[in-house]
């Protein structure tokens, strides 16, 4: 909201309450900001500042550079965990065309053993209500200068790939990886490993054939790639039921076992939120469901018509760069129980609900973590939800090590990429 103030009249404050209706960083820190430029004596700014939890030890902890040694393509490290287990000489059919391109390369960075556990503690201290900065949100800004790789390092990085042809596609505000393109030469050259085709299932598939390496002095900070092969993760929430298991309410008419949106909001515990003052039933908020998948539009309507609910058509946006998916089974099961379960359990009083259909054959493959972090940084939706994951077993790199940079800088800035 915006009020002027008393004793400033000519100042608009913007203020952000959090859910108990204290002040939050970013109102003080706006009430701050505008009110420096209207003249504010140094000491009120500062006696503000103090009253934000955390904000000052925040801006003392800049992150350090850490590459000290000249970069030197001589001297390489290995990487270990960044081989595909289905990458294997069995399934190989050979080398992939040296012009070949992968697209949307991820390096991630590694944190410093001190910045994972200042990391840590903060998630853990916005999540208790008893701690000083409880929902006491960052910026991406904010989060980069405390956790992610200084800048200054970060363009050592950028040119290291620059200098072996490899462009630079983006870059997180959160400093804490970089994502670039190349072809099967630059990778070949620059990570010492061969990019060739398998076999998998029938389908075909390319990968690094051997654990990347980077220059020595890079080594310290790199954690791994994501994006040097095109194997699809896969939905998490179809598993087989064992047909001993007989649920105890049935139809009378099909014999089939149903739960209501109803039933989901009893069993839950969920109708004091529906019924509380405001209302807590998602008015106002947008959903990202995030898919390998296209879905059926009359699936979810018709999900909607038998469960009671109102007509709410969800929005398809395709990942930028991609060409329609199409229905792929395995996939569009679970993003199509997604979309309909999260909009019921919404009481779909949602402004827009949205699938964000990634093909999980391209070379786009992480592109549905892509989605994620873009959806935080653009402020395309608060709430997000992926679709799919990893199965054992898989290379360290596919496992939650590798996610964990994306979920972690976004959860810690969440609200505040809502505004």
């Amino acid at each position: 909201m915006r009020r002027a103030s008393a004793r400033y009249p000519c100042a608009q404050k913007r203020t952000h309450r959090d859910d108990h209706g204290r002040l939050d960083s970013w109102g003080l820190t706006r009430i701050v900001e505008q009110r420096k430029c209207r003249g504010m004596d140094a000491f009120l700014a500062a006696a503000l500042l103090l009253l934000v939890p955390g904000l000052a030890a925040a801006q003392g902890n800049v992150a350090k550079p850490r590459i000290a040694a000249q970069v030197d393509e001589s001297t390489v490290t290995v990487l270990r965990g960044n081989l595909h287990p289905l990458a294997r000489p069995q399934y190989d059919q050979g080398k992939v065309d040296p012009s070949f391109k992968l697209e949307r390369i991820t390096l991630m960075f590694q944190p410093t053993a001190a910045q994972q556990a200042d990391l840590d503690g903060l998630l853990a201290a916005q999540q208790n209500p008893t701690s000083s900065t409880f929902h006491q949100w960052l910026t991406p800004e904010q989060y980069a200068d405390r956790f992610g790789l200084a800048q200054s390092d970060l363009n050592k990085v950028t040119a290291w790939l620059q200098s072996q042809g490899f462009d630079i596609v983006e870059i997180p505000r959160s400093r804490n990886w970089v994502v670039f393109n190349g072809t099967a030469a630059q990778v070949e050259s620059a990570l010492h490993s061969e990019v060739r085709s398998y076999t998998a299932n029938g389908k075909m598939f390319y990968a690094n054939s051997a654990e990347p390496s980077v220059p020595a002095a890079l080594a310290s900070v790199v954690l791994g790639f994501r994006g040097l092969n095109n194997f699809p993760v896969k939905p998490r929430g179809l598993k087989s039921i064992s047909t001993s298991v007989q649920p105890n309410f049935t139809s009378s008419v099909s014999g089939a076992h149903f739960i209501s949106p109803g039933d989901f909001a009893t069993i839950y515990d969920l109708k004091p939120l529906y019924s509380s003052s405001p209302p807590i039933d998602g008015t106002g908020q947008k959903i990202v469901i995030v898919g390998q998948s296209n879905i059926k539009l009359p699936d979810v309507a018709t999900f909607r018509s038998l469960s009671g609910l109102p007509a709410n058509v969800p929005t398809l946006t395709l990942v930028p760069g991609q060409k329609d998916p199409l229905i792929v089974d395995g996939d569009v099961q679970e993003a199509t129980i997604d979309i309909e379960w999260a909009g019921a359990v919404a009481k779909l009083r949602l402004s827009a609900s949205a699938t964000v259909a990634a093909n999980p054959h391209s070379p786009l493959r992480n592109s549905v973590v892509l989605w994620q972090w873009r959806s935080r940084q653009t402020r395309k939706a608060s709430p997000l939800s992926p679709r799919a994951g990893t199965e054992a077993p898989r290379t360290a790199m596919e496992t939650w090590a590798t996610f964990r940079p994306y979920w972690v800088s976004m959860s810690t800035c969440q609200p505040a990429c809502r505004t």
